[in-house]
């Protein structure tokens, strides 16, 4: 999960521009990391499960990533409209 682009920017630039916004910034990066590392781990189960000719797990793991996803992409959009109000 540290190799896209939204786990390099965990890994190098997020937390300095969070901080720089403000604590409600930074408080809205630390509730990124934990279900970001749980959507890669979703994505990489719902694989294995695949492979494995189990399609109904491998489904609900699919579901699990949509959940992720939207609440991941909930959390950069609010990050997002902090950074506008900062500027």
């Amino acid at each position: 999960h540290h190799d896209c682009k939204l786990g390099k920017w965990l890994d190098t630039d997020g937390p300095v521009e969070t901080s720089e916004i403000g604590p409600d910034a930074q408080s809205l990066f630390e509730s990124i990391i934990e279900p970001h590392r749980r959507f890669h781990e979703a994505s990489s189960q719902a694989l294995e499960l695949k492979e494995a000719g189990n399609p109904a797990a491998a489904e609900v793991m699919l579901t699990e990533m949509h959940q992720l996803s939207a609440l991941l992409v909930d959390k950069l959009l609010k990050l997002d409209t902090l950074a506008a109000g900062k500027k």
